[in-house]
C-alpha cells in the first residue's frame, strides 16, 4: 500500500525535511538577527532619535503578526506553500541587505517592514509543510528540533554581527547579512523540489527512476552564490583575460572516472555513458548540494547551462562566441544555435548574466 506524500509510515521524526527546515531557519535567523544587532549603530550614524528604533521595531513586528493571518489562509492551499516559503526566506534575506543602502530611518522602516511581512507570511506555510513531513505522533519532536535550530540562529546572529563590525565598514555589514538568508532560500527551494520529484517518482510507476539536475545562482554586491547537483554547469567568462572557466564540478559517472585517473584522453572522448549522473534531484529523499561562492570582476559574464550545451559545444567554442558578441541576448542565441549545429540531441538551456555590482 502506498503512503501519502510527505507522510512517512514509520515513527521516524528526524527526516531530511525536518533537518532542511531547521537549517533554513537557523541560517535565516542568523542573517536577520545579525542585521538587527547592527541596526542601532546605523541609526546613530544617521543622527536618528532613539525613538526611531522603537517605531521601526513596533511597526515591523505588528505587520509580521498581521501577515501571519494572511499566511495561514494561503497555507491552507497546498500548492502555494512552497513558493510562499521560498519567497519569504528570499525577501527577508534581501531586506537586511537593503539596510546598508538606506539614506534615512524612513528607508530603514520600509525595508524592515517588507522583510518582516515576508517573514510573517512564510511561517504558516513552512509549519504546514513541516507538519506534513512527519507522522502526527512525533510532530512534537520535529517542531521542537525546528524551534531549537531557529533559536540557535538567533544566538549566532549577534555573534556574527560582532565579528563583522570588527572587520568591515558599518554599511558593508548589511551586505554580508544577506548571505545566510539567500542560502536559506536556495536550500529550501532545492530541498522542496527534490522531495516533489522523489514523491512523484515513487508514487507513479510511469515516473519510476525520474530525476533532474539543478544549478541555481544568486548575487549580492559582494559575491555570487551557486548551488548545484548533477551535470548542469556554471561558467565564468573572465573578460580581462578573454578566458572561459568552469566553476562547478559535474556529478557524473564520467567525471568520477576522470578524477580517479582511470581513463585515457581517447577513452574520455568516446565514453559511452556520458549522460549518467550520480547526483540529482529526486533520486533519493534527500540530496547533497554543492555550494560555492566564487569571486567575480566587474564585466565578467556568468553562464549557467545544461549539458545540452556543454555536451555539444566545446569550451573554446563557447569562449569564442562570448568574446566576439557583447550583446548577451544574441550571444545566448548563438550558443543555442551552435549546440543544435553540433547535434542538438538534448534540451538546451542557457542563461547569461553580466556582473556589474
Amino acid at each position: 500500500m502506498e503512503t501519502a506524500p510527505n507522510r512517512p509510515s514509520s515513527r521516524r521524526w528526524f527526516t531530511a525535511s525536518v533537518l532542511g527546515f531547521g537549517l533554513a531557519s537557523l541560517l535565516s535567523d542568523a542573517g536577520h538577527e545579525a542585521a538587527t544587532s547592527a541596526l542601532p549603530a546605523l541609526l546613530v550614524s544617521m543622527g536618528a532619535a532613539p525613538a526611531a528604533l522603537g517605531i521601526i521595531e513596533g511597526i515591523a513586528d505588528g505587520l509580521a503578526s498581521f501577515a501571519k493571518l494572511g499566511g495561514g489562509w494561503l497555507a491552507d492551499r497546498p500548492h502555494l506553500r512552497k513558493p510562499i516559503a521560498v519567497l519569504g526566506y528570499f525577501i527577508t534575506g534581501l531586506s537586511t541587505g537593503a539596510y546598508g543602502l538606506a539614506g534615512g530611518w524612513g528607508h530603514l522602516l520600509a525595508a524592515r517592514s517588507v522583510g518582516w511581512l515576508a517573514r510573517g507570511m512564510r511561517g504558516p506555510a513552512r509549519d504546514a509543510m513541516l507538519a506534513d513531513a512527519v507522522p502526527p505522533e512525533v510532530r512534537g519532536r520535529a517542531f521542537g528540533f525546528h524551534r531549537a535550530m531557529d533559536s540557535m540562529g538567533a544566538v549566532l546572529g549577534p555573534l556574527l554581527s560582532m565579528a563583522l563590525l570588527a572587520s568591515a565598514p558599518l554599511r558593508g555589514v548589511f551586505a554580508w547579512t544577506m548571505v545566510p538568508g539567500v542560502l536559506a532560500a536556495l536550500a529550501t527551494a532545492i530541498k522542496l523540489a527534490n522531495l516533489r520529484v522523489f514523491e512523484r517518482s515513487t508514487s507513479d510507476p510511469k515516473c519510476r527512476g525520474m530525476g533532474t539536475t539543478i544549478v541555481a545562482s544568486s548575487f549580492t554586491p559582494e559575491k555570487q552564490t551557486i548551488a548545484h547537483a548533477g551535470d548542469s554547469r556554471v561558467y565564468h567568462f573572465v573578460t580581462a583575460e578573454q578566458r572561459l572557466v568552469q566553476v562547478t564540478e559535474d556529478h557524473s559517472l564520467l567525471n568520477d572516472y576522470i578524477r580517479a585517473g582511470k581513463l585515457t584522453p581517447e577513452e574520455i572522448a568516446n565514453f559511452p555513458h556520458k549522460n549518467v549522473i550520480v547526483r540529482a534531484l529526486g533520486i533519493k529523499e534527500t540530496v547533497e548540494v554543492d555550494i560555492a561562492r566564487p569571486k567575480l570582476a566587474p564585466g565578467d559574464i556568468v553562464l549557467l547551462c545544461c549539458d545540452g550545451l556543454s555536451g555539444m559545444v566545446t569550451d573554446p567554442a563557447m569562449a569564442d562566441i562570448l568574446s566576439k558578441q557583447p550583446d548577451l541576448d544574441r550571444a545566448a542565441t548563438q550558443l543555442v544555435d551552435a549546440a543544435n549545429a553540433g547535434g542538438g540531441v538534448d534540451n538546451i538551456t542557457v542563461i547569461l548574466v553580466r556582473w556589474n555590482p
